[in-house]
């Protein structure tokens, strides 16, 4: 099964505009490892085996709660700022599934939060991986893949 990137775009785009009532860009920037970060991350288990992740900077994690829950950014307390971050790879992989064989299954969300840290799942490789800006904060999205044994 080969995901195109395209659809991807289109399924971040669709999360980004309807939920979030924002607009992003493709990029070239990235999300410096050595600044504060969060990646959130969801794995899907089934016919298809890999992992959806997304990363940011704090501040558009900020911006994200505060789009989710209607509060200005400032509000968001860490517990909604984590649970948005969630809900939005969440709601990726969700849509995700229409492109996979039937009967895959999606864990729960995890974030991860810190400086200089790596994200991995053990036997996967990476099969998109998008740089995407958000009026100038940096995201990444990745889809992480199982290989084959």
């Amino acid at each position: 099964m080969r995901l195109a990137e395209s659809d991807v775009v289109q399924i971040v785009e669709a999360v980004w505009s309807s939920t979030l009532d924002m607009q992003f860009e493709r990029t070239t920037l990235t999300v410096p490892s050595a600044e504060p970060t969060m990646t959130s991350i969801v794995q899907m288990t089934g016919l298809w085996q890999g992992a959806v992740t997304l990363r940011c900077l704090p501040e558009l994690a900020g911006r994200i709660a505060a789009a989710m829950f209607g509060t200005a950014p400032s509000e968001a307390s860490p517990d909604e700022v984590r649970d948005a971050l969630g809900e939005v790879v969440n709601m990726i992989a969700g849509n995700l599934k229409i492109h996979l064989p039937a009967g895959c299954q999606l864990s729960l969300p995890a974030v991860v939060e810190g400086r200089e840290y790596r994200v991995g799942v053990p036997g996967t490789s990476v099969l998109i991986q998008l740089s995407l800006a958000t009026d100038g904060h940096p995201f990444m999205v990745g889809v992480l893949e199982r290989n084959a044994h």
